[in-house]
């Protein structure tokens, strides 16, 4: 037996692991249980959103994948990023014209506040488990907050996001959740404006009842 699995053995005895969104017992070497695991993959799907255009996500902002992205958001579990990331990889698929993965960028109070970047987290998953490479080439220039702000209001005041230094050709945008598509359709402006020619999007959680 390898001494990390030696490690991780007596890890589990001592403190036995457990699901970071339901709390019950899992494998050490996996974040979610298998009954997490299985809701989470069980529906992903694909659409297009005004201003940015292909898009696909790996679950509803509902139930069980609602719970694992607040886990990660607000409950600081940053070991279900790779596990959301993963998700969210596989609802994309084998994308054809090989984009680079750009995260869509947090504001700056709200990553003081966390000191993480659960975009950014999920996004570096996304880009591992394709194989593609990550570009950190757009910028929040303001602190408005989106969480918890009318649809009307975030779509008349959307963030303002603008491109630092080069930009792929072809992008793939990463998010945590898609609600009215403000935040994406901000990226997909300032990208294209700065000369990327193919913008696609992939989101870990979609609210489905949100028309866009």
């Amino acid at each position: 037996m390898r001494t990390a699995d030696v490690v991780r053995y007596a890890i589990a005895l001592l403190a036995p692991p457990r699901c970071g969104v339901c709390g019950a017992a899992c494998d050490a070497r996996e974040p979610l249980c298998e009954s997490c695991s299985a809701a989470i993959n069980a529906s992903p799907g694909r659409g297009v959103v005004g201003g940015v255009g292909a898009v696909a996500w790996a679950a509803p902002y509902e139930g069980v994948g609602q719970r694992a992205l607040t886990a990660l958001k607000f409950g600081g579990r940053v070991g279900l990023a790779g596990a959301l990331g993963a998700a969210t990889a596989r609802a994309v698929g084998n994308p054809a014209d090989a984009p680079i993965v750009v995260a869509v960028p947090a504001s700056r109070r709200r990553l003081r506040a966390r000191g993480f970047d659960p975009a950014a987290l999920i996004a570096a998953a996304v880009a591992e488990t394709l194989g593609l490479r990550c570009a950190q080439c757009l910028a929040r220039t303001d602190n408005a907050r989106q969480l918890g702000r009318r649809r009307a209001e975030r779509l008349a005041g959307g963030p303002r996001i603008v491109a630092r230094g080069a930009v792929p050709h072809r992008a793939l945008l990463v998010d945590d959740v898609l609600t009215t598509g403000a935040t994406l359709g901000a990226c997909a402006r300032a990208l294209r404006a700065a000369g990327c020619e193919l913008v696609a999007a992939a989101i870990f959680a979609r609210a489905l009842g949100q028309s866009e």
